[in-house]
């Protein structure tokens, strides 16, 4: 039986009204309250495995469905001898009816094709969880937010589908809580042991990108004796980026975040600007820096996150689109990918814009100038794209915050 103190318990039982309690805390409602809320965090097949939330298509359902098969491939040595059911998480109602189909369903399927189901006792067993209300989105928030947001919002719709069973529960969005503990270099590999629910494992890989930021170049450079301020390996300056130190300015990275080479030309033009005394410069702000990262696929982004934006009290609109979705993406065989974007539901304003995919490096500029002019969410859903072209899915995301998709 599903618990939300533990994912199962075989000593459920049913009270005198007919209802299923838990034999550990006596819960006649297990809603999945603590799994959902902890995920992966805490590690084992008794936790929830996330996934990566990835546009809703069938294509990265199965890349999903691959990890997925990896990750339990790690765990079977923990498998029980009696099947384990794998239940997948309902979809929120407006999504469902959006795409016709349930992206966590896909990646289940396509994990089980990966794995041998007798060797493994999986089942795949739809329709035994059931949405009572609608959540928000779980990425960024953190465990008490989360056990909040998950707190009663499913009901175990079939609990004789998982009584006497081991659960596995699949749901779409992937946070690993894992610790790199050790790293020693091979010939042609790097050994890499990771440490995840408090379990050991380790792997080879080919290469290991270590990504722990930046600090300024302060030393030696002149600086002492100077009434320049620095905090954290950072010159201090003010928006015209004069330091305390009359008659010296600094921009760049020396003067901290976003370490960008856009952010910083920017800040030269604005200095010198200011010191030849026109009167149009105005200060950067830096929440209309587009941040770009060449991968592939691409990543861009522009403005606040969903999170950022709740944080900062704005009731928020919001809105997906998927290449699959876009008949230029097709073409060019560039189908996995999305765009998401963020709009203060009271005003209108965009707060932010999210891509992933194909060519979304040189498409998040035109977030960037719609953020820079202030433009509402009215203006961009009246200006026409062309056709056929990749930058589509940037207008029916916009439609999408307000139920107004057309082509997904």
């Amino acid at each position: 039986m599903v618990c939300g103190e533990r994912l199962f318990s075989t000593y459920a039982f049913a009270d005198d009204a007919g209802d299923f309690r838990c034999g550990l805390c006596r819960r006649v409602e297990p809603g999945f309250a603590r799994a959902a809320a902890f995920g992966s965090y805490e590690g084992g097949l008794r936790e929830l495995i996330h996934l990566l939330k990835f546009s809703g298509v069938r294509p990265a359902a199965n890349v999903l469905g691959r990890m997925l098969a990896e990750a339990i491939t790690t765990l079977e040595s923990g498998f029980p001898s009696y099947p384990v059911a794998v239940i997948p998480v309902p979809l929120h109602g407006s999504k469902r009816r959006q795409r016709g189909f349930n992206q966590v369903e896909l990646i289940a399927r396509a994990t089980l094709k990966l794995k041998d189901a007798d060797s493994t006792r999986l089942h795949l067993c739809s329709g035994v969880l059931e949405k009572k209300r609608e959540t928000i989105s779980q990425i960024g928030l953190t465990s008490h937010q989360r056990r909040e947001n998950l707190r009663g919002a499913f009901r175990v719709a079939q609990p004789e589908a998982v009584k006497g069973r081991e659960v596995l529960v699949v749901d779409d969005v992937y946070t690993t809580g894992a610790t790199v503990k050790a790293l020693k270099r091979g010939r042609d590999n790097v050994a890499a042991q990771i440490e995840a629910g408090g379990k050991a494992i380790d792997v080879s890989v080919e290469r290991v990108i270590l990504a722990v930021g930046i600090v300024g170049n302060v030393e030696d450079v002149g600086l002492e004796g100077t009434k320049v301020k620095v905090e954290k390996t950072h010159v201090v300056v003010d928006e015209w980026l004069r330091t305390d130190e009359p008659g010296l300015y600094a921009i760049g990275d020396l003067v901290g975040p976003p370490w960008l080479a856009h952010k910083a030309m920017h800040e030269g033009v604005i200095c010198v600007e200011h010191i030849a005394g026109l009167n149009d410069v105005h200060p950067l702000d830096t929440r209309n820096i587009p941040a770009c990262t060449y991968c592939r696929p691409q990543i861009a982004s522009v403005g606040l996150t969903e999170k950022a934006a709740r944080d900062a009290g704005y009731e928020v609109k919001i809105g997906h689109f998927p290449f699959i979705g876009n008949g230029k993406a097709i073409a060019l065989g560039e189908p996995e990918g999305m765009v998401k974007t963020v709009f203060d539901s009271k005003t209108g304003e965009l707060l932010g814009a999210h891509m992933v995919g194909a060519e979304v490096t040189e498409l998040i500029q035109g977030y960037t100038i719609a953020k820079t002019l202030e433009t509402t969410e009215s203006e961009l859903m009246r200006t026409i794209f062309p056709h056929p072209t990749i930058s589509e899915t940037m207008h029916e995301a916009v439609l999408d915050a307000y139920g107004r998709a057309i082509h997904f």
